[in-house]
C-alpha cells in the first residue's frame, strides 16, 4: 500500500526478519532520512533508543517508527564487525517509481524510462523524467515496464495522456 501511495512519512527503508530473528535492511531509499543518516542495505537493526529489537518482526519494527512525524531515533546497528550508533529523523520520503537515461549510439540519442510501479505519484515523475529527456533532444523512447509491480489504472491513462493526441 506504501509503494501505490508512492510516498509515507519514516526512515526510507524496507527491512527484513531473517530466519535467525535479526532485522537486516534491504533496501535504503534515495534522499531519504536513512540514506542521509548513512543506513545502509545488510546492516542489521540491533537497537532503537536502547531497546533492543533482536526477535521483533519488521511490522513491529515498523509500529515503533510509524506515525511519527519529525521523530529522532537512535539506531544501533551491526554493519559488520562492528556496531554503530546512528542518529536518524523520520521525514516525508517519495518513493521513485520512474527514472531515465540517455544511451548514445550511431550519433542518436535514445531516452530510456524505467516505470517500477504505477503509484499515485508516478504521473509526475514520468511527466518530469520525459521532459528532460525531450530536453536533452531525444531522437526516440524507449519505455520500460519490465518488472513493473501493477498499481492504479488511473496513474496509467494519465501517463498514456502524455503520449497520446488529444484531438
Amino acid at each position: 500500500n506504501i509503494r501505490l501511495e508512492g510516498s509515507y512519512q519514516g526512515l526510507g527503508v524496507e527491512i527484513y526478519n531473517e530466519n535467525n530473528n535479526q532485522l537486516i535492511i534491504l533496501t535504503v531509499f534515495d534522499n531519504s532520512p536513512a540514506s542521509k543518516a548513512g543506513l545502509k542495505p545488510g546492516d542489521i537493526l540491533l537497537k532503537i533508543d536502547g531497546e533492543d529489537v533482536t526477535g521483533f518482526t519488521s511490522q513491529e519494527f515498523s509500529n515503533k517508527i510509524k506515525n511519527r512525524n519529525n521523530a529522532k531515533f537512535i539506531l544501533t546497528v551491526k554493519r559488520g564487525e562492528e556496531e554503530l550508533n546512528i542518529e536518524v529523523e523520520t521525514s516525508q520520503v517519495t518513493l521513485t517509481s520512474a527514472v531515465s537515461k540517455i544511451i548514445e549510439s550511431d550519433d542518436k540519442k535514445i531516452g530510456y524510462l524505467g516505470i517500477s510501479i504505477f503509484a499515485n505519484n508516478t504521473y509526475l515523475q514520468v511527466k518530469e523524467e520525459l521532459e528532460r529527456l525531450e530536453y536533452k533532444g531525444i531522437d526516440s523512447l524507449i519505455i520500460d515496464v519490465r518488472n513493473n509491480t501493477g498499481g492504479h489504472l488511473t496513474s496509467v491513462e494519465n501517463i498514456l495522456g502524455l503520449f497520446l493526441d488529444s484531438s
